[in-house]
């Protein structure tokens, strides 16, 4: 990350995020369990926009069509700490600073494919996560073996 808050977002994220559709534009917010950033193109929150519209349909609640919902859910709150940024020339985005802030992010980041997603880490917290979760899965499988 640089000075002014900008990170290079790898070509391959940038060249799978087109061959999706992609419109150029990334949305991101904060991981709910860990200090990461979660992404994904604005073609992605489209397509779940008009999926949940397409069940608030089926279901005949129009007063959630035309009020919205009486109650805030999850996804709700998510699309209201979400960011909508924007690949400058030289395939940068600026990382607004409550996302920077959760994710601890200093310098160094790295950027982690998750399927329908992908996260942005910093390098030492993914890195500390990464042997977290391997250690277990070495003690889960050492117990199974019986060793």
């Amino acid at each position: 990350m640089d000075k002014k808050g900008r990170v290079s977002v790898p070509a391959a994220f940038r060249a799978t995020l087109a061959t999706n559709g992609g419109t150029g534009g990334l949305i991101v917010y904060p991981d709910l369990v860990k200090p990461a950033i979660r992404a994904f193109g604005r073609d992605t929150l489209d397509e779940m926009s008009r999926q949940r519209h397409a069940r608030t349909l089926e279901s005949g609640s129009f007063e959630d069509i035309l009020v919205g919902s009486a109650e805030p859910d999850l996804v709700t709150t998510i699309l209201g700490l979400a960011h909508e940024l924007g690949f400058d020339g030289e395939g940068r985005i600026h990382l607004p600073a409550p996302l920077v802030a959760h994710a601890g992010i200093a310098e160094h980041v790295s950027f982690v494919g998750r399927g329908p997603h992908f996260e942005i880490w910093e390098t030492a917290a993914l890195d500390a996560a990464t042997e977290a979760t391997l250690a277990r899965a070495r003690r889960r499988l050492a117990a199974e073996r019986g060793s």
